[in-house]
């Protein structure tokens, strides 16, 4: 529902406000008091003081006088920046109804209630301003105006005000305030789809009306159709290039979309025209993490810390980005802070599980992992967690049971069969690790590292062809898996063929030097693994020591 009117005159001044910061270059110069001229003669630049005079006039009881110099300062307010186009429904039917007053335009049983409303904004100290205007309205005629004020003043209950207002659109269906009420009260409802109905009405009467573009937007983000919330939040800054909500909205929506360079040019925008508005340097902090660019991340997170000196999220966010530094005991310590000031977040011991497993500190890792899933007993990701702590513990048993659990929740979990896959290979069960994967693959043909691990399983199942195959599959999607790289050599020099891998080897191993790549030290077990089989030894040694062992 639209603002109490006990706040309207500070409403006024934040429209003044408004104006000098947003619309107009800031003026630094110092000025003396411009003298206020009886013939009201006013420089345009020192419009507040027909607010300040009208106001006064009113408390004087000079309804008339007081009345003109607000519809005076309302028209200079109006003609700085396009203010009108974002002003929200109250403020731009007072207007209205105030300049209707000022032109002459009412009959002498509506100057009175309007007369009575005026003074109960601005002079009643009782603050019920409905028990002081009530009485005037209920003995004027039900014209139109008397109905718009009625209905500004919203003293009845929201199905009353609906009701009336509806009527109202019946008898007067282009009324603009009228279609941006109802537009508003829907919104204040999350009726979305109506909302946008009515917001589109709005902006065909009034085609350069920001704030009908951007309440439209909004409900289009609440339908979660996000392409026809951003050209409207697009339209929105177009027509009003201050309209510092309409760019941190629509950042939030690249947020959602994973569009990080977009949302970071939003919010740098945002902040361009209000400094530190809302959670704009918290949400440039994820940005920035989730581009790679730790630094700035680090950067806004710290400014964000500096307002909001206790906030969970704000720690915990800042404990990722330690994390995506893998600087892992950074990232637990600022874990413990977020955990600290929320112990009720499964996500922040998750995220600090996280950082204890690539600590290699499993038995806190799966501390952690248990009290977050005693808290979330649906996701699958912890699941999947803690069969990996099993799994780094040796227990291949209790690490699958763990994958096949979370594999119950979401048979599309590629991860979960990839993981199952290792510790099924540990186990030696070779036919139903390959089975695990093809469900991998069978959701994302393209995941590299379910094809390479097959090959891998192919390869311990003595099936060289196999191995090579989908070895080089996962070559195709990921070019910097090196593993696949000597899984490829290794099953050729196991089928026999010397040469081909000794040229294998020297071209995967130079292909690592350019690129930089890193060349595992499974490259040569794999190898040692053969001499111990007895199988290529003679090959196998001259590969170690005059391929593998010369790549410094």
């Amino acid at each position: 529902m639209p603002t109490p009117f006990k706040l309207i005159p500070a409403c006024v001044l934040l429209c003044l406000a408004f104006v000098a910061n947003a619309a107009i270059p800031v003026d630094t110069i110092i000025k003396r008091p411009v003298p206020i001229s009886k013939t009201m003669s006013y420089q345009v630049s020192d419009f507040s003081v027909y607010f300040k005079e009208g106001i006064a006039s009113i408390r004087k009881d000079s309804m008339d006088k007081g009345v003109k110099l607000l519809s005076t300062g309302f028209g200079y307010v109006l003609s700085k920046g396009d203010i009108q186009r974002v002003l929200s429904y109250q403020l731009l039917e007072l207007i209205d109804l105030i300049d209707i007053t000022a032109r002459g335009k009412l009959s002498p049983a509506e100057v009175v209630p309007m007369h009575a409303f005026l003074k109960g904004v601005f002079a009643d100290s009782s603050g019920n301003i409905v028990k002081t205007v009530l009485p005037y309205i209920n003995k004027a005629p039900s014209t139109t105006f008397v109905k718009r004020l009625k209905l500004l003043l919203q003293f009845d209950t929201p199905d009353k005000i609906n009701s009336d207002l509806n009527k109202l659109l019946i008898e007067k269906p282009d009324l603009l305030g009228a279609n941006l009420l109802k537009a508003e009260i829907l919104f204040g409802q999350d009726k979305f789809a109506e909302t946008v109905g009515y917001c589109t009405k709005v902006i065909s009467l009034s085609p350069q009306y920001a704030h009908a573009y951007h309440l439209r937007a909004k409900s289009y983000e609440g339908l979660k159709l996000h392409s026809k919330a951003l050209v409207d939040y697009d339209q929105t800054i177009k027509l009003f290039p201050a309209h510092f909500e309409a760019f941190y909205e629509r950042a939030d929506i690249y947020m959602d979309e994973d569009k990080y360079r977009q949302a970071i040019n939003g919010y740098l925008q945002t902040l361009a025209i209000v400094n530190n508005y809302k959670w704009c340097h918290y949400n440039l902090a994820r940005a920035y993490k989730d581009v790679n660019m730790t630094d700035s991340a680090m950067f806004y997170i710290n400014l964000h810390l500096n307002t909001y000196k206790e906030d969970a999220d704000g720690f915990n966010i800042k404990g990722e980005i330690f994390y995506a530094m893998d600087d892992y005991p950074a990232a637990i310590a600022q874990h413990n802070r977020a955990i600290a000031y929320n112990p009720n977040r499964s996500d922040f011991y998750e995220e600090r599980g996280d950082a204890y497993f690539y600590a290699k500190d499993i038995t806190n890792a799966m501390v952690d992992f248990k009290k977050a899933f005693s808290m979330d007993k649906n996701n699958k990701y912890l699941m999947d967690r803690i069969g990996n702590c099993y799994h780094s513990n040796g227990d291949e048993v209790k690490a699958i049971s763990w994958y096949q659990a979370a594999l119950k929740i979401n048979p599309n979990y590629k991860y979960a069969y990839v993981d199952m896959d290792i510790s099924l290979n540990k186990l030696g069960r070779y036919k139903e690790a390959i089975a695990a994967l093809e469900k991998a693959v069978a959701i994302d043909s393209t995941y590299a590292i379910a094809n390479g691990n097959m090959g891998w399983d192919y390869y311990c199942l003595g099936n060289y062809d196999a191995c090579i195959k989908h070895s080089y599959k996962a070559l195709n999607y990921q070019e910097d898996a090196t593993y696949a790289m000597f899984n490829i050599a290794l099953a050729t020099l196991a089928k026999g063929d010397f040469e081909k891998a000794r040229e294998l080897y020297t071209q995967f191993v130079k292909t690592c030097k350019e690129k930089n790549y890193p060349i595992n030290d499974g490259a040569i077990t794999d190898l040692n693994d053969l001499i111990k089989k007895k199988i290529m030894v003679k090959e196998a040694t001259y590969i170690i020591e005059n391929i593998l062992r010369k790549t410094d």
